[in-house]
């Protein structure tokens, strides 16, 4: 059976479901796409239990090692053709994991098909334009 994919474009997603403990569960569910920015500093959050209050690391490359992610990288082209879609003023609400996220859409055959997890405003939007659900 092919999981949907789902792209998580900022660290808000990655330690919510964590602190839940669904974060396992989430990446049976979804073939789970996070991008190399989010992925490289993710390792510096940390998430909370929510029944114990004890503070664990996240370590998203350890994830994908251990196949549960996904990490993408946009490339400069890509960069350019997501930020030519939107006005100045959107594009610099937008934060480096949203845009590298979101860049490699703008590709023929990429991420299309995909839901979008983010806490944030802007990045919705932007993914809503690029017809993520």
């Amino acid at each position: 059976m092919v999981r949907p994919q789902c792209i998580l474009l900022d660290a808000g997603p990655v330690i919510f479901l964590h602190e839940r403990g669904v974060w396992l569960r989430f990446c049976e569910v979804f073939d789970v796409v996070i991008p190399e920015i989010v992925a490289d500093d993710e390792a510096l959050f940390h998430s909370r239990d929510e029944l114990t209050g004890a503070a664990r690391a996240i370590n998203v490359r350890a994830e994908e090692a251990a196949g549960r992610v996904t990490a993408v990288a946009a490339t400069a082209s890509e960069f350019g053709a997501l930020l030519s879609g939107f006005s100045d003023d959107f594009a610099m609400g937008l934060h480096e994991g949203e845009l590298e996220g979101l860049a490699p859409l703008t590709a023929p055959g990429s991420l299309h098909h995909c839901a979008l997890g983010t806490g944030e405003g802007a990045g919705v939007r932007a993914g809503r334009w690029r017809g993520l659900s």
